[in-house]
């Protein structure tokens, strides 16, 4: 699906994709307070893929301000954000 949404920078033969992030989802993920970010964790660490993989909620919460602090970094300097994604392997 991301891939149909989004133009992929680079799609390798085993399913690898580099997508740009839009720059409508980094200002948004820029611009969320600190208790918006921890209320995405908690829905995020309550979805299926992370409870199937077991994912502790603290790390969730620890990705989701990594990433915010990551996309407000990219916005101050005018820079992009990218996603690889990767099929996996059941």
């Amino acid at each position: 699906q991301a891939v149909i949404a989004y133009e992929p920078v680079y799609v390798a033969e085993e399913g690898a994709v580099v997508l740009r992030l839009a720059e409508e989802s980094m200002e948004k993920l820029a611009a969320l307070d600190e208790d918006a970010l921890l209320r995405v964790a908690e829905e995020l660490a309550a979805a299926e893929e992370f409870e199937v993989e077991e994912w502790d909620p603290r790390d969730v919460q620890d990705l989701v301000l990594e990433l915010a602090e990551l996309a407000r970094l990219a916005e101050s300097q005018g820079q992009a954000m990218f996603v690889w994604m990767h099929p996996l392997l059941t």
